[in-house]
């Protein structure tokens, strides 16, 4: 903090803001752009640290409260977002600064959504404003002078087998929808959109298969801005026909500035200030990309690779629990770490498995209620067989791409721990058998998951279902079940559509006792319903996750009988789909004890 400072000082800078994105504004981003967690050591996926002369203080949602104020030192304000009585960046900078003071950011770490709304908010009061100043992006160079340097991996092609959609196809799709919009270049910066386009992956950032880089899309021609070593020749074959000009990756805002004049089409969620600002006002056309639904909707060959990918990921799943449960009976002492590292070991047995989608959640007791925890080697606990222990975990397959939680308990659970994880059972049901209408969005949806916790007093600070990739990022935008959904930047209100990919994740979580999640993925699918109003069609969730809800957790007096059939048919198809990829005496009987009824 104090080297900060010192540069802060020399810019005559009162305060600086830091977010958690990178230049493309991604949740999840390489080492070398993970400057907030470098200034506060909170390591979480979202949050937003800003340092006064001081001060510092740290914002972020209710899934890392509990993480956050653990990890932060006593020189760190830790700030709830969403609770009534936490005040916004700029109420608190406001109250924090004199009037006139500056207020650092670095444009290119920033969306441009941000920006506009830091700047009407500091400069609304001509009484007491601050002015925000942006900085250069080397300006952070001189507070971590070990800054890792950018990822040089190579990308690799997504043939048709997998992706089910030419790039032509999509490039032709995107140019339509320019065309409605008067637009003559289309900036893309969200990496998965750019993967998905080009029917390329990468390995620049952990769990995404994504590569950094830049799009410009024409109606002629096609700009990729990437390092050069990146490109095989089997890439450039790949994309021979497509009248792609490779330039480098910083060379962006040349290209910008050589065809300016043109209207530019850019999304605010996904572009960073320092884009948005490079284009002038009356050339520019702020609106979500055309790509952003086009890659949440999976195409048939996508769908049915999820399908294949989170039956063979089930598999593994239920392999591990399995082994962990004999392992616990035989007396071993098996760390959180030591469990995530055990699943990992399934995972890598399975046919096209790539890489985990995210870091293992591997909780025990009080640790699974830390919403995101993430066990180390160095930082963990023994995973105690008389405790709930929580398994958040997810894979990349070159088919597909999960994400699924189970709740499980080794030995006797209490009635009030049975009371819980039956309350989040009963939302996940209820909300996995809805049928919809066309037009429903996910923050509709989202209290149906809700009501069974909320008659006993619960509820969970996180939203209940989140878009999935096909082989890409594990929080697909704009998917999202959500209240807060339609006003999370990329995650934009729009109405659920056959072929999207959700999940459904509700959940209960004690402070220093144990937490509780049930979660599977699932398919936005046509429903079959006996009458038709007007014509109207209604959809509904086709289950992709196969690993059996343990029976001994669930107090089966509080289950509807509806609830109680979906509950038996679910574990039951389990059993049939898991049968033929189960070889393993401990998961076959694993399964079988899991599977059993509930009368």
């Amino acid at each position: 903090l104090g080297v900060l400072r010192d540069a802060m000082r020399k810019r005559s800078l009162q305060a600086f803001i830091i977010p958690s994105s990178d230049a493309h504004m991604s949740e999840y981003i390489c080492e070398a752009d993970m400057q907030r967690e470098f200034i506060s050591g909170f390591t979480g996926s979202n949050g937003t640290a800003v340092v006064t002369t001081n001060k510092a203080a740290l914002w972020t949602d209710g899934r890392y409260f509990l993480q956050a104020s653990q990890q932060l030192s006593s020189d760190w304000t830790l700030m709830k977002s969403g609770l009534p009585d936490t005040p916004s960046i700029s109420k608190w900078l406001l109250g924090e600064l004199s009037s006139g003071s500056s207020v650092g950011f670095e444009g290119s770490k920033n969306s441009y959504g941000s920006y506009k709304k830091w700047k009407k908010e500091l400069s609304k009061d001509k009484e007491n404003h601050l002015e925000l100043i942006s900085v250069s992006p080397d300006f952070f160079d001189s507070c971590w002078p070990d800054r890792p340097s950018y990822p040089k991996n190579p990308v690799f092609v997504h043939p048709l087998k997998y992706s089910g959609q030419p790039t032509s196809e999509k490039l032709a799709n995107a140019r339509k929808e320019m065309e409605k919009k008067k637009a003559e270049l289309l900036v893309v910066s969200a990496l998965d959109e750019i993967a998905w386009l080009l029917n390329i992956r990468g390995s620049d950032i952990s769990y995404n298969p994504v590569a950094l880089s830049y799009v410009i899309v024409t109606p002629e021609e096609v700009f990729w801005f990437i390092a050069p070593h990146k490109l095989s020749d089997e890439v450039r074959e790949h994309l021979k026909d497509l009248n792609i000009t490779y330039k480098g990756y910083e060379e962006l805002f040349t290209v910008l500035r050589d065809m300016s004049g043109r209207r530019v089409w850019v999304d605010p969620a996904c572009s960073n200030s320092a884009i948005y600002q490079e284009i002038p006002e009356e050339f520019r056309i702020s609106d979500h990309s055309p790509l952003s639904i086009p890659k949440a909707i999976k195409n048939e060959v996508e769908q049915q690779g999820l399908r294949d990918s989170c039956l063979r990921d089930s598999a593994a799943i239920v392999e591990y629990l399995a082994w962990l449960e004999h392992q616990l009976k035989e007396g071993a002492k098996i760390t959180e770490f030591e469990g995530s590292m055990k699943l990992l070991e399934f995972r890598q047995k399975q046919d096209r498995f790539v890489d985990v989608s995210f870091a293992t959640i591997s909780g025990s007791g009080p640790n699974g209620a830390i919403i995101h925890y993430h066990a180390t080697q160095d930082h963990c606990s023994i995973i105690d067989h008389k405790n709930l222990y929580l398994c958040d975990s997810g894979a990349q397959y070159y088919d597909g791409t999960t994400d699924v939680t189970r709740t499980v308990h080794y030995l006797e659970p209490t009635a009030h721990e049975k009371r819980c994880f039956t309350r989040v059972l009963q939302g996940h049901i209820d909300l996995a058998s809805t049928i919809f209408p066309k037009g429903t969005e996910g923050r509709m949806l989202d209290p149906i998951a809700r009501l069974p916790l909320w008659k006993d007093g619960l509820e969970y600070r996180h939203g209940t279902g989140h878009g999935v990739g096909s082989f890409l990022n594990v929080h697909e935008p704009p998917t999202l079940i959500s209240s807060s959904a339609g006003n999370r930047g990329a995650y934009f209100s729009n109405p659920f559509k056959p072929g999207m990919t959700v999940t459904i994740e509700p959940g209960y979580y004690e402070d220093g006792a144990f937490g509780i999640r049930i979660e599977n993925d699932y398919l936005i699918t046509e429903a079959e319903t006996p009458n038709h109003f007007e014509d109207l069609p209604f959809y509904t969730f086709e289950n992709l996750t196969w690993v059996p809800i343990q029976p001994s957790l669930v107090n089966s007096s509080l289950l509807s009988t509806v609830q109680r059939k979906w509950l038996n048919e679910y574990n039951q198809r389990c059993k049939e789909k898991l049968a033929p990829l189960l070889s393993d005496e401990l998961a076959i009987d694993y399964v079988t004890r899991n599977t059993l009824p509930i009368e």
